[in-house]
């Protein structure tokens, strides 16, 4: 198999995608900023709850990640290594998941209930119960990245670009791998 040479974004794309998200798509902007945060698979992404995070301790525990097949349909199940983990976010993914637990209170409050801490983050209906499926969120990457000329930065780069800039800042070897 031909292996393929993956250059991942630099600081100053992820700073053009943020912002341009941030105007166009202000859901998809809090997703990346949880993704580049934590350097979880789209899936898990998808797949938190507002009780895996504790925005005072600025962390997220990834336990489950979301998958959607033609046989199987959208399914939430565990991570891809089958273990949980727990890590810190940045103050810009903490900041991005208050606005977006205001937004969801608020539409929770609209409707007449407050807002559960088991419904998902990041979901499709009012009652936080159906995920974002993981093709959808490369979808709307997509339409991104065309629009700021980012053509070349694949959703699964965001990955690449924690891992290079916690080496990059010193962070051993294990535990960026632990972390990923």
């Amino acid at each position: 198999v031909a292996r393929v040479t993956v250059t991942p974004p630099g600081v100053d794309d992820m700073r053009t995608a943020l912002a341009a998200s941030y105007k166009a798509d202000p859901e998809l902007w809090c997703w990346l900023q949880v993704a580049i945060a934590s350097g979880a698979r789209r899936g898990e992404v998808c797949a938190l709850r507002w009780c895996d995070v504790e925005l005072d301790k600025r962390v997220v525990r990834i336990e489950r990640s979301v998958s959607a097949t033609a046989s199987t349909g959208v399914v939430i199940k565990s991570t891809k290594t089958g273990k949980p983990r727990v890590v810190s976010l940045t103050t810009q993914a903490v900041d991005a998941l208050l606005e977006r637990r205001r937004d969801s209170a608020r539409t929770a409050s609209a409707a007449g209930r407050d807002l559960d801490e088991s419904e998902l983050i990041f979901a499709t209906d009012r009652l936080g119960q159906r995920p974002w499926r993981p093709d959808m969120v490369t979808g709307r990457w997509t339409r991104l990245r065309e629009e700021i000329g980012l053509s070349h930065v694949r959703l699964h780069d965001l990955r690449h670009f924690v891992a290079t800039e916690l080496l990059t800042a010193g962070i051993d070897l294990r535990t960026v791998a632990n972390r990923l």
